[in-house]
């Protein structure tokens, strides 16, 4: 019986510390290019950009392969930072990128493999807050950006 009233008091206690696990908030993901600010998240009620994460989608609007060295990548995402939030996070201008396999109606679909000889860029991802998912979401949609800016500087 002694053993049984021990357990409870232990399951009970640990309630409190594990409800700390479910009920804070995640800090919010945000990158700084040039004069462009991006808010990554999964759960963005009205994102300016829904990403579609697939591993090696037939279809996909951009190809990206996950490398394991810096100098072989054309985007290297690096931070130690675990849950410092940005202050790049507080621009008002700031562009929301939703990202996840289950985007119905995704402005990009983005296949994301290791072996992947034919990709349209390289992937190197050591970060403590961004996972390869989130890092590649924001590539498409910087590498989308810039080719809008190219094409606008090469119609004028």
């Amino acid at each position: 019986m002694d053993r049984l009233k021990i357990l409870l008091l232990l399951g009970i206690l640990a309630i409190p510390a594990g409800a700390h696990t479910f009920f804070t908030a995640l800090p919010t993901l945000c990158f700084t290019n040039g004069s462009a600010t991006y808010r990554v998240s999964s759960s963005a009620a009205s994102p300016d950009y829904s990403i579609k994460i697939e591993n090696k989608a037939a279809r996909a609007d951009l190809r990206i392969a996950i490398v394991d060295s810096p100098e072989t990548a054309d985007f290297v995402l690096v931070d130690d930072a675990g849950a410092i939030e940005s202050a790049a996070c507080n621009e008002p201008s700031a562009k929301t990128i939703r990202v996840g396999a289950s985007e119905s109606a995704p402005d990009m679909v983005v296949s994301l493999a290791h072996d992947m000889p034919d990709a349209d860029y390289r992937l190197y991802v050591y970060s403590a807050r961004f996972s390869r998912d989130q890092a590649a979401a924001l590539l498409a949609v910087m590498s989308k950006r810039a080719g809008k800016r190219t094409l606008a500087q090469g119609a004028s």
